[in-house]
């Protein structure tokens, strides 16, 4: 295994309040947390290529689930320039 291959998922808070974008490499469990104020796809995209782009060399791949807040990926893969999967339901 290597370093850069980041699953990503959003955690919503209790009653719909808060939300919090995670990233996790796969090797190192080293871990990106980052609050969201809305759980839309537009400012999940900015927050996570924000979060990542200190990273922007040493990734590879991303995979998220399918939910609609993943919706902007191929934004996403663009800027990032990695690779974007999605789990197997």
């Amino acid at each position: 295994m290597r370093f850069g291959d980041f699953e990503i998922d959003l955690i919503n808070g209790a009653h719909h309040k808060g939300n919090l974008f995670t990233a996790n490499d796969r090797m190192s469990n080293f871990c990106i947390l980052e609050p969201l104020a809305t759980k839309d796809a537009t400012s999940l995209a900015e927050v996570m290529i924000a979060a990542l782009s200190p990273y922007k060399e040493l990734l590879h791949t991303v995979t998220s689930d399918n939910g609609k807040e993943f919706a902007e990926h191929m934004r996403i893969a663009d800027e990032l320039d990695v690779g974007y999967y999605f789990a197997k339901p």
